[in-house]
């Protein structure tokens, strides 16, 4: 009995050491929630006076769908941690709601979204060097960027596409390209105002870093197409550099045309149609002689340029005007030897331009197109206003496609040895130009009315808003982009 009472206790002690020996059954793995890459397009250097915009990226690098707070819906999440010239601290936030919905992203595999946030009161921010951290807060946890130094400096305005878009400024406002000369290269900017206000700056857009000094060129457009069309620039004698806006940015990257010739020259201002097409008018010089031949680099998508013929001249057009009309053609208006010939280029195919002489007596001193409203005894739409040589000035003219004489104005002296630097359309009875004589500053003239002495720079452009109003813009000073002032209202 001893003996199996005594055998029982080592089965009893034994039994722990046994358990101990038998491998547990392994812990649930549990695979870690993928978290979205999050990137900001921080640059070196930001233009003061102007609020500071940053372009955030969320991009989904996993090969499962993933969800991410909406930052465009709760731009609070996102944290701006400051240091200030003076090495002072300051933090920046949009202030949360007293509910937060919670919204969220979801983004399959490589999906991604991007939102435009602003730094909260950034357009007051001081000159000199800043630095930023970013935190941006989610519900699994904040992601916070590498710190980053960047320069809060005054505008340096060296070059810009300063335009008048006759049409549709009322919805889409006013547009210009311009370059700011930066502590190191050049940033290309597009400069957008509102249609009824165009002295009221709406933002300044950062499209590209260059190297080099441009002179950008805006195309024309639809206004349904306007935040999609291209600007340009000539990179050398034969390269064409272009690109396309996508809304408030560039889409994809900046591309070349060469042209097969030794040398061409850009003439007028080219057009986007209303399928992304790019059209640019280029001279190209004969190989003797003063001649050439006008032609149009088309580009659609990804594909090579087209060169298609316009016409052959003896000597290079005085002027070449052009816009887009309502099926997306371009339309070229020429004055060359005394004449006036209007060009359609069709958006799409090979074929040369159509071209149509317009009737005019007189020898064509400046034109533009403009848009004339419906009257009880003609119709409105696209038309040209146009200025031509006499004995007793220069008289003032609308006329149709065609050439039909659709309103006449009487002759207005220029000032004596002055340059003609702009004229703006205003609907049938009024017009303005602007004059640059030998000495002095410009001068304003509008028909009826005495001239009106300008103080400004020689870079600068006439501006309409939906009323007929005249307004003046040139790159700007003191620190400014662009300035632009109201001369006269309405019909004034």
């Amino acid at each position: 009995m001893n003996r199996i009472l005594a055998w029982l206790g080592v089965a009893l002690l034994a039994a722990p050491a046994v358990a101990q020996d038998t491998p547990a059954p392994p812990a649930e793995q549990v695979a870690p929630v993928p978290r979205p890459d999050i990137s900001a397009d921080l640059r070196p250097e930001y233009l003061a006076g102007d609020p500071i915009l940053i372009r955030f990226e969320v991009a989904n690098t996993a090969a499962e769908r993933v969800e991410f707070a909406d930052l465009s819906a709760r731009p609070w999440l996102v944290r701006f941690e400051l240091t200030d010239p003076d090495g002072k601290q300051h933090n920046r936030f949009n202030t949360p709601p007293k509910l937060d919905m919670g919204q969220k992203w979801a983004l399959g595999p490589r999906g991604r979204r991007q939102v435009l946030l602003q730094i909260p009161s950034s357009g007051v921010f001081k000159t000199g060097e800043w630095q930023v951290t970013i935190r941006v807060q989610d519900d699994q946890g904040d992601v916070t960027l590498p710190p980053h130094t960047f320069r809060v400096a005054p505008g340096r305005p060296v070059g810009g596409a300063l335009v008048h878009d006759p049409l549709g400024t009322d919805r889409s406002g006013h547009h210009a390209v311009w370059v700011h000369k930066a502590a190191r290269g050049y940033d290309l900017y597009l400069h957008h105002s509102q249609g009824q206000r165009p002295e009221r700056t709406q933002g300044n857009y950062h499209l590209a870093h260059l190297d080099e000094r441009v002179d950008p060129v805006l195309t024309h457009s639809r206004p349904q197409e306007r935040w999609g069309r291209f600007l340009y620039w000539q990179q050398d004698a034969r390269t064409v550099a272009y690109a396309q806006l996508d809304g408030q940015q560039l889409r994809g990257r900046i591309r070349t045309l060469q042209a097969p010739w030794p040398g061409v020259e850009l003439m007028g201002r080219g057009g986007t149609d209303a399928e992304g097409g790019l059209h640019v008018p280029l001279w190209v010089p004969a190989p003797k002689g003063s001649g050439g031949e006008l032609r149009v680099a088309s580009v659609r998508g990804q594909g090579s340029a087209r060169f298609r013929s316009v016409v052959r001249l003896p000597r290079r057009p005085a002027w070449v005007e052009s816009v887009v009309d309502a099926s997306g053609a371009l339309r070229l208006l020429i004055a060359h030897d005394g004449f006036l010939d209007l060009y359609t280029v069709a958006p799409k195919g090979d074929l040369p331009a159509v071209p149509s002489r317009l009737s005019v007596e007189l020898a064509p001193a400046t034109a533009r197109f403009g848009y004339l409203t419906d009257r009880e005894d003609a119709a409105g739409g696209l038309a040209i206003l146009g200025l031509y040589g006499s004995p007793d000035g220069l008289v003032g003219r609308w006329t149709s496609l065609t050439g039909q004489v659709l309103y006449s104005y009487a002759p207005v002296k220029p000032p004596p040895g002055a340059v003609l630097l702009d004229l703006l359309p205003r609907n049938y009875d009024a017009f303005a130009a602007l004059y640059r004589p030998t000495e002095g500053p410009s001068l304003l003239v509008v028909p009826g009315r005495p001239a009106k002495t300008l103080q400004g720079r020689p870079d600068a452009v006439l501006l309409s808003d939906g009323e007929d109003a005249v307004l003046l813009r040139s790159l700007g000073t003191k620190g400014r982009a662009l300035e632009t002032r109201r001369l006269l209202d309405g019909k004034g």
